[in-house]
């Protein structure tokens, strides 16, 4: 059996102690990091006769017109401060169809693989929380 000796178990020691990165808790931030991106599909979507594997995203393109139809899209019961896995999967779309090449946001919608829609609509979620947050400071009452 191979020994460490007093140096490598205390490098081994201080490697474990790391923190983890701290998460972004300042909504512009998120909102920077959530906004526009890139989801690299588990499952390609089929669209235009081409296996689509990725897709671009960018929520900031969506106008107040296309929010709104996607918030429609579930109309359970809901609150201004959560949106619905359905509604979370409609913005997404609809943030990936501005962006991607070559497909809409309805063929997203109808088309994307479980796995790929789980983690569209944590990030539309994210997005849409820190947008919450960050309109609730540009809002005066003087």
């Amino acid at each position: 059996m191979e020994t460490m000796d007093k140096k490598e178990t205390a490098e081994v020691i201080s490697e474990e102690k790391k923190e983890a990165p701290k998460p972004i808790t300042d909504p512009k931030e998120q909102i920077k990091k959530f906004g526009k991106g890139t989801l690299s599909l588990e499952t390609p979507i089929r669209a235009g006769g081409k296996d689509v594997t990725a897709l671009n995203y960018d929520f900031t393109a969506i106008t107040g017109r296309e929010y709104a139809d996607a918030m429609d899209k579930d109309t359970g019961p809901t609150n201004a401060f959560r949106i619905t896995n359905k509604q979370g999967l409609y913005l997404f779309a609809c943030a990936a169809g501005k962006a991607t090449e070559g497909i809409d946001a309805t063929d997203i919608a109808e088309r994307i693989g479980v796995g790929d829609a789980i983690k569209a609509t944590q990030i539309a979620t994210v997005f849409f929380v820190a947008s919450t947050q960050a309109g609730n400071k540009r809002i005066s009452n003087e």
